[in-house]
């Protein structure tokens, strides 16, 4: 069946009934302009089902240094039941290489490249013009009345931020928000905003998780003192001064 799936442009035993093309890189306008992915199901491509008249979107977010290019089967899967699915394709590597010879200047060198990365409140931005361009790019093909968004890590506390700003502004707007292990070290802290949303949220977490624990701070569960002190005071509080 698996194989069948494959064959027909579905993506596994998890796969819904539509055919999925492969992904197109789209230029996101808006106040934050960025390239995105964006995959669709394939009209027709579903036996014995009637296309909508309008598709539902998902909104993905990758997490930090990620690309989205590494959930690709998630995001095909997710397609082939009928959602229009666009992800973010920018801040997608930190470079940190610090294998060269002059560890202390490539370090250095490559603070401005994770820093931007790693912006949070920069992904808040591009998901939000992402929501603009779909609205006005795909006009009569996106169904902006059924519009879900959901994220790993960095990109789970970036959609949690996303909801609460769209709450005010548009109320009703996001209908569920998925956030996958966020992370609470965005800027705002996601767990003191989540209140602010109006959209089911779907948690995924686990305290076993060092880095995006269910609450906490990251690093909690290292069993070294030193280490966990010097995670969460010193390393943590450097880089992302607002954690």
């Amino acid at each position: 069946a698996a194989a069948a799936a494959a064959a027909g442009g579905r993506s596994g035993p998890q796969a819904g009934p539509y055919a999925v093309g492969g992904f197109a890189e789209v230029a996101v306008g808006g106040e934050s302009p960025h390239p995105a992915l964006l995959v669709r199901p394939e009209t027709g491509s579903a036996e014995g089902v009637a296309d909508p008249l309008r598709w539902p979107v998902l909104i993905f977010a990758h997490g930090m240094c990620g690309s989205p290019e590494l959930y690709s089967d998630s995001l095909r899967v997710a397609a082939s039941w009928g959602y229009i699915v666009i992800a973010n394709e920018d801040q997608v590597t930190c470079d940190l290489d610090l294998g060269g010879d002059n560890l202390v200047s490539t370090a250095l060198g490559n603070v401005p490249a994770f820093s931007r990365s790693s912006n949070s409140s920069l992904m808040v931005l591009n998901l939000a013009s992402e929501v603009e361009w779909l609205s006005s790019e795909l006009e009569g093909e996106a169904d902006m009345g059924r519009v879900a968004v959901m994220g790993h890590s960095m990109g789970g506390a970036a959609v949690i931020n996303l909801a609460a700003v769209l709450s005010s502004r548009f109320p009703g707007l996001i209908k569920a928000v998925v956030a996958i292990a966020p992370w609470n070290g965005a800027t705002p802290t996601p767990s003191e905003v989540v209140g602010q949303q109006d959209a089911p949220l779907l948690l995924f977490c686990t305290m076993q998780d060092h880095i995006c624990p269910c609450q906490g701070p990251a690093f909690r569960n290292f069993s070294n003192r030193v280490t966990r002190w010097a995670a969460n005071n010193l390393i943590l509080r450097v880089l992302f001064p607002t954690y």
